[in-house]
């Protein structure tokens, strides 16, 4: 068997494992289902974890854990290409050769209209081929009360999502980008 020592956070489970064993509310010779483990464990966690929080000076620290922590996932739009090149200029993880793309796909990291490293903001906000496509993304903010910048762009805030991310998912469909990002 091997020992879990010297190996981080394994110390601390051992001892948490033992003083389960400790305790009278288990015995150590009555086997346990899966989720009644599982149940006593996270009992167990959630009670420390409170605990720990609820007794803090600090009122930050006055939280209870809620029962629910994830939320279902945005869609920006209908189409999963457009909702994927959406999600990679929001994360920054696109496959433009400006950026990561150049070890990726190896190709010529600029522009091939301009010359300027083919980034996304390049993209988004200074390419002269995609200027009428551009105008009527700054006109589709414009009606919403913004204007064309990267952090309104990319992470609206409130109400104006919806209609940004409707302006932002036409404006990579009519520039037929979608597959470079």
């Amino acid at each position: 068997m091997v020992s879990s020592t010297c190996i981080s956070g394994n110390e601390q489970a051992d001892r948490v494992a033992k003083e389960g064993l400790l305790r009278g509310a288990v015995d150590a010779g009555e086997p346990l289902a899966l989720t009644e483990i599982y149940s006593l464990t996270k009992k167990f966690v959630v009670g420390q974890w409170n605990l720990r929080t609820d007794n803090l000076a600090s009122p930050r620290h006055t939280f209870t854990r809620p029962a629910k922590t994830v939320r279902l996932p945005d869609r920006y739009s209908a189409s999963i290409v457009l909702h994927r090149a959406i999600t990679r200029l929001m994360m920054g993880t696109t496959l433009l050769p400006g950026g990561a793309g150049k070890y990726v796909l190896r190709v010529d990291p600029a522009c091939p209209w301009c010359q300027e490293p083919l980034t996304a903001p390049h993209i988004l906000l200074h390419c002269p081929n995609h200027k009428a496509q551009r105008d009527h993304l700054e006109a589709a903010l414009h009606s919403h009360g913004l204007v064309l910048n990267l952090s309104k762009v990319l992470d609206p805030k409130g109400a104006a999502r919806g209609p940004v991310f409707s302006a932002l998912a036409k404006y990579l469909r009519d520039c037929q980008i979608t597959d470079k990002i």
